[in-house]
């Protein structure tokens, strides 16, 4: 245990000392789903599981996920959902976070969970594996055990799968034999065969979020990227408020009305020693005291509007902060071009998320714009979420640009999104290719939701389970 000193800050700035504390991922008790109660089956969450997996890893194909495909606006089929973890802990509320993330973002999803102490958080973890040279054809005998730990698996994959699954196993098991206030978790182990290893490194968001979203089951949903946390009031008041929920959920399915969730980030001159602990004190402010966030922003410094550090005002200007911090009720926000807030909204009524994105650029602003065109927006006075600070993400935009400037000092430094990609007869790097062809997807939904002719690119796996899974059933709203 370790006392960080706050020697040099504003007094009176914490109410309290921060401590570092080595935690153990745990996670909570907790309302029942629409998809429990649609099983009739003595064992419900097995079930629940294993038609997840049925109609999911029916639409699988092992061919592997190549540039091309990328490149040609093609959504992966190579990914199979290797393994399901659905608690029996019964939610309390009828909302679910859904998120998506890799084996090196678990310690947010802890994080994640224990800002939703009593609600559902529904996490996609992504497992590239490399089909070009992965070791296995040699020996037949363990390509046909390979073969059933899962389809398209060879011997070389073996390791890598199992080793995932014990790290979730133990996740999952600490967070259902824990005491402590946590979410309802429930984890998907999936496993993308990759044909150019290029594609190992720009994960398909977009298809992963689909995946999470099918395991979700209550009336409210909420897509809140897995380094994101939220506020305490929001389950200690306002999903335990019976009459607040029912006039949310309403709105939500009757007059498609999202729910803003106001975002901040930390600030990057924050040292990173003490960067979760001012996100934690953020999130511990009662929404009566909202002007300490302020404090946090104006005069510390601490925090930010989220992204209004980086200079990207356009992403969040229009949930219009000024208003928020003085207002003690909901009111309306108006779309502006470039606006990306996360936020609540009627599970029957959210589309799924484009599936031609890979990485981390532009496709929140694409799924963004979809929704928020035809919706009617309040911004929710008590309820915010803070952003986890972090490494660059490897297909984020900054950290690919950072690794250029690297390369340009550094002639010798070479990474995989260096190889040259052979497309349409022209050649250049997977980096260059990437960037161009996400902006090429979101002009292309753009120009499309223009003339109100904009349907999200499905992968088929998701588009399949929302069709015929029973939670899933459409009612009349």
């Amino acid at each position: 245990m370790l006392e960080i000193s706050l020697e040099g800050m504003a007094p009176g700035m914490f109410a309290h000392k921060f401590i570092i504390i080595v935690i153990t991922l745990t996670m909570s008790n907790s309302y029942q789903g629409l998809a429990l109660d649609s099983i009739s089956s003595s064992s419900r969450n097995t079930s629940a599981e294993n038609l997840l997996k049925q109609c999911y890893n029916s639409q699988f194909q092992a061919s592997g996920s190549r540039f091309s495909e990328y490149m040609d606006g093609k959504p992966t089929r190579s990914l199979y959902l290797h393994r399901v973890w659905w608690s029996t802990r019964r939610s309390e509320f009828p909302l679910s976070f859904f998120t998506q993330a890799d084996l090196q973002r678990l310690w947010a999803l802890q994080e994640q969970c224990k800002s939703f102490p009593g609600g559902t958080v529904v996490a996609a973890i992504w497992l590239p594996l490399s089909s070009n040279g992965a070791p296995g054809g040699e020996d037949k005998a363990a390509d046909a055990e390979a073969a059933k730990l899962g389809p398209g698996l060879s011997a070389g994959h073996v390791p890598t799968v199992k080793n995932a699954t014990a790290i979730l196993d133990k996740v999952f098991a600490l967070n259902e034999a824990a005491t402590n206030a946590s979410c309802v978790l429930r984890l998907l182990l999936l496993y993308e065969l990759v044909i150019d290893e290029a594609l190992t490194l720009l994960m398909p968001i977009n298809t992963m979020r689909n995946a999470a979203m099918m395991a979700t089951d209550s009336e409210l949903v909420a897509m809140v990227d897995v380094d994101l946390s939220a506020n305490k009031d929001l389950s200690k008041s306002v999903m335990r408020s019976p009459e607040r929920m029912k006039e949310i959920i309403l709105h939500a399915e009757k007059q498609r009305m999202v729910w803003i969730l106001p975002a901040f980030d930390v600030s990057s001159s924050v040292p990173p020693p003490m960067r979760n602990y001012v996100a934690d004190e953020a999130l511990s402010v009662p929404h009566a005291e909202k002007f300490r966030l302020k404090d946090m922003w104006i005069k510390y410094r601490l925090i930010f509007p989220f992204a209004l550090e980086r200079g990207y005002t356009r992403g969040h200007n229009a949930t219009n902060y000024e208003e928020w911090f003085v207002s003690q009720a909901q009111y309306p926000a108006y779309y502006e071009e470039g606006y990306e807030p996360w936020f609540m909204a009627s599970r029957f009524l959210m589309p799924l998320f484009d599936a031609r994105f890979r990485g981390y650029y532009m496709n929140k602003l694409v799924a963004a714009r979809n929704v928020l065109l035809l919706a009617n927006m309040r911004v929710l006075p008590d309820v915010w979420i803070i952003h986890r600070p972090h490494e660059l993400q490897v297909s984020n935009y900054g950290w690919l640009e950072a690794q250029r400037t690297m390369q340009r000092r550094h002639h010798n430094v070479k990474m995989v999104l260096d190889q040259p990609i052979l497309y349409n007869g022209t050649s250049k790097s997977a980096r260059d290719a990437f960037f161009e062809r996400n902006i090429f997807f979101y002009k292309d939904a753009v120009s499309q939701m223009e003339t109100r002719n904009y349907t999200p690119v499905a992968d088929t796996a998701a588009d399949h389970c929302r069709k015929v899974l029973p939670w899933w059933s459409r009612r009349v709203l």
